[in-house]
């Protein structure tokens, strides 16, 4: 199944429940905001974030459309993540500020505030 048709079910949602693992194999879900351009989903997160540090130590992902409170609406996916680089923040935050409008903007003027770091984290739907 191509990774559009996949990707259908999250992008009719506005947050996605992100699974990562602890070094005892533990799950920890956290729902996030996300966007998509038909073949990945990208989230935005704090640099120093624990999804981003379990991350680097596990690349295991999965991800499902949620609520804002992180009840689980749909299916879960595996993915590949994937930081990505400088060049890509401008066309994402863009992407992010079209979803999510002057909460988009708030955040990031909060993060600035507070002296935090966002990371951009790509999220490929896993081969079977």
């Amino acid at each position: 199944m191509p990774e559009e048709s996949i990707l259908k079910e999250f992008e009719k949602h506005r947050y996605i429940s992100v699974e990562t693992y602890r070094k005892d194999g533990r799950a920890v879900r956290t729902p996030v905001w996300f966007v998509s351009d038909g073949s990945s989903l990208y989230i935005r997160t704090y640099d120093d974030s624990g999804k981003v540090k379990r991350i680097r130590k596990n690349k295991r992902v999965r991800a499902a459309p949620c609520s804002f409170e992180g009840a689980v609406l749909g299916n879960w996916l595996e993915f590949e993540p994937e930081f990505t680089g400088e060049e890509d923040e401008p066309r994402l935050k863009k992407m992010f500020s079209a979803k999510y409008g002057m909460q988009f903007k708030f955040t990031s003027f909060l993060a600035r505030l507070r002296r935090k770091r966002y990371v951009m984290l790509k999220l490929s739907p896993k081969h079977s």
